[in-house]
């Protein structure tokens, strides 16, 4: 993806949209990101009275990318969180209180959606059960959120 920077920042000037999800390094190759990654506690989910702390915003609540998506399907392991730009929409935040599932529309006059969650990877290898249900709902809606 760093090798398309340019071709991906054209997009966006264009008010086209980037969707970035897991580990991807988005930082690097997407203006305005700015990323902290963090350790990763794989194996947190097995405890069944544990509680990462991640929650679906009250933004989320009426955004169309989250319809029927909440905290258990926003949920799975962190692999770090952002700082949003001034403006930007944060629909899911870690225990801390900080993004990790975002909207930029006021960096450029495109759209970035922006993620530390790795739904795909985890569906993909059958490995934790909550990708499959925030995949169930979220590519659905990203379908409706790019027809508009």
């Amino acid at each position: 993806m760093i090798a398309q920077k340019a071709v991906l920042a054209r997009h966006l000037e264009a008010g086209g949209t980037v969707v970035a999800l897991g580990e991807s390094c988005s930082d690097l190759w997407l203006p305005h990101v700015d990323f902290t990654g963090t350790p990763t506690n794989w194996w947190w989910w097995l405890d069944p009275t544990a509680d990462l702390g991640v929650r679906v915003t009250e933004a989320a609540a009426s955004h169309p990318l989250m319809a029927g998506i909440g905290d258990k399907q926003a949920t799975w392991h962190l692999h770090g969180w952002f700082l949003p730009p001034d403006g930007a929409a944060v629909l899911v935040r870690d225990g801390e209180g900080r993004a990790i599932l975002y909207e930029d529309t006021v960096s450029t006059k495109g759209t970035t959606v922006i993620s530390s969650l790795d739904p795909m990877f985890h569906h993909g290898s059958h490995f934790m059960p909550a990708t499959t249900g925030f995949l169930d709902r979220f590519v659905p809606n990203l379908k409706a959120f790019a027809d508009v």
